[in-house]
């Protein structure tokens, strides 16, 4: 989970950041990464935007209040999770114009972070995460189902939509997805969502789509390793 909270009073923001530092270590959801800023305008002037999983925001900050804010953070990135704080609720109806997820009123308790977690839907998370490319395409990473190289180019093929192709390293597009585990190289060139496999064998695997991926003589030892891995993994989260 990566958080951003935004809040011009440093009070405030240190006691939010530590209840949901505290809530989340205690319902078991790692924090990747909890970065603090005292306005939009510091905020804004970070480059990758498009890591964060979960936004809070104060309304009331100075020159760019918290609306005018998410209106520019949605610009940017249509899929994260943002989270309104306040003292008042004035503008609830208005926070849920910029997709709004919850709304919190100050002064926040242990209880609000339980209450918006579970609004939330944390699972959730998973399913929304993407990558922005440098071309600014924004791809739903679950929405993969394996990605080819050829000739500088690698084109994605998703679920229920159109191939999407953009002219990129095979080493950068790597690069992209190196934190989620589900990815996994095949073969030179391919690599495959272990979470859209139909069939394996240890020659080839069979995409959600019908497609057949041949597993590389040289990395069967270890693609077994790591799909065996990953099917365990996925077994125990289940339980």
């Amino acid at each position: 989970m990566v958080i951003a909270l935004i809040d011009d009073n440093p009070y405030e923001r240190d006691c939010l950041s530590s209840l949901v530092v505290s809530e989340f270590e205690k319902s078991g959801i790692p924090i990747k990464q909890f970065d603090l800023f005292e306005n939009g305008e510091d905020f804004l002037k970070k480059q990758e935007l498009h890591q964060y999983d979960l936004i809070i925001l104060d309304i009331f900050m100075g020159e760019m209040s918290g609306i005018d804010l998410a209106h520019q953070i949605r610009l940017q990135n249509k899929y994260v999770r943002i989270v309104f704080c306040s003292t008042s609720n004035d503008f609830a109806c208005e926070s849920y114009n910029v997709g709004a997820s919850y709304y919190i009123q100050k002064p926040v308790t242990s209880q609000d972070i339980i209450q918006m977690m579970e609004r939330l839907d944390i699972e959730d998370f998973e399913l929304r995460r993407f990558v922005s490319l440098p071309d600014q395409q924004q791809v739903l990473l679950r929405n993969i189902i394996y990605a080819e190289y050829s000739n500088h180019v690698i084109t994605i093929h998703k679920k229920n939509e159109p191939a999407l192709k953009t002219r990129l390293a095979l080493n950068q597009f790597t690069a992209l997805i190196k934190d989620f585990p589900y990815f996994m190289v095949c073969n030179k060139g391919t690599i495959i969502n272990l979470y859209e496999v139909a069939e394996w064998n240890n020659d080839f695997f069979t995409m959600s789509n019908g497609v057949t991926i041949t597993i590389s003589r040289r990395r069967q030892k270890q693609v077994e390793k790591e799909y065996r891995y990953f099917l365990f993994s996925s077994a125990r989260k289940e339980l």
